[in-house]
């Protein structure tokens, strides 16, 4: 297959790097032209607990340079999924696989909007824990399971876009509800991500505070309701344990709210609480543990910005 890995972020390096070192034909897309220099020059670097490894993968930040693709595995931020879709539609023939692997709600609907409908769209979560270092350059803080389900397509297009992964080395797995693979991991990224950010904390660092993990299962308890409102098939069990064992799993990992808040960029919270709070609100449902997280995440976005603001005066 030809893929491209639309986002070169800690993901995005992630997978390109792991497809690279498997023989796949890859390439990366990049919005920011000097980025996508500096990537080509230096590589990806994935760093883990036995070292740094470089990996040349191909690099490009001008979508007339790319063809068609098989398989394009987004990987953006969640408010920049149209606009990149957008600006790579080029790359999009009759039968491309897009395939969505980020955080939050609202990904696999905005794909099934922006591309042709003669594009399977599959949607997916990944246990895979990266961290941004920078250009390029991501730590691999753990790994976990991938499940993809397809919302266009059927299960021939999730099984295809799964075969280059497990060919990879990852450990994949497709299901046949796209939404229960959706809420399974956003259930788990509501409950952490945002108090991670907020509390300055890694993933182990969150898990060992019993005070942090009483604030979790109430995150994941509101969230749940809604989901359940909303006739979402959710995974049996008890989902604030399943969000524990992967801080656990992920425990060096700072998580990539946290990690855009250090840097006063913009998150990804109106995807994850702020989606509990607007569905909630839509079904009459009080969320305010969801609400009050979402206020002070935004709070400390403006911070950011302003203090930018000032920097470049």
């Amino acid at each position: 297959m030809k893929i491209a890995v639309l986002g070169p972020g800690a993901l995005g390096c992630l997978l390109g790097s792991r497809l690279r070192e498997a023989g796949e034909d890859v390439i990366l897309l990049d919005r920011d032209a000097e980025r996508a220099t500096t990537i080509a020059r230096e590589g990806v670097r994935i760093e883990n607990s036995q070292g740094i490894r470089t990996v040349r993968v191909p690099v490009t930040s001008d979508p007339a340079t790319v063809g068609k693709m098989d398989l394009l595995v987004v990987a953006v931020k969640a408010y920049d999924t149209r606009a990149a879709v957008e600006q790579w539609r080029g790359v999009l023939s009759e039968g491309t696989i897009l395939l969505t692997l980020q955080n939050g709600l609202g990904n696999v609907e905005v794909l099934l909007e922006a591309a042709p409908k003669e594009c399977p769209v599959v949607g997916g979560s990944t246990g895979e824990g990266a961290t941004r270092i920078g250009p390029g350059h991501s730590l691999h803080a753990g790994s976990g399971e991938t499940v993809l389900a397809a919302a266009r397509g059927g299960a021939p297009a999730a099984e295809a876009a799964a075969a280059p992964l497990k060919r990879a080395g990852l450990s994949v797995r497709v299901g046949d509800d796209v939404h229960a693979v959706i809420w399974s991991k956003f259930l788990t990224n509501v409950g952490c991500n945002a108090l991670a950010g907020v509390l300055g904390l890694s993933n182990g660092d969150l898990c060992d505070r019993e005070e942090a993990r009483a604030v979790i299962r109430d995150l994941i308890r509101e969230a749940s309701e809604v989901g359940r409102r909303k006739g979402v098939r959710l995974p049996s069990g008890d989902a604030a344990r399943r969000a524990e064992e992967v801080l656990r799993l992920t425990a060096d990992n700072t998580n990539s709210l946290l990690q855009d808040l250090r840097r006063g960029r913009r998150t990804e919270i109106d995807a994850l609480n702020g989606m509990v709070v607007e569905e909630g609100k839509a079904q009459g449902l009080e969320t305010p543990v969801n609400r009050a997280l979402w206020g002070m995440v935004r709070t400390l976005e403006s911070r950011g910005e302003q203090k930018s603001a000032r920097t470049a005066r």
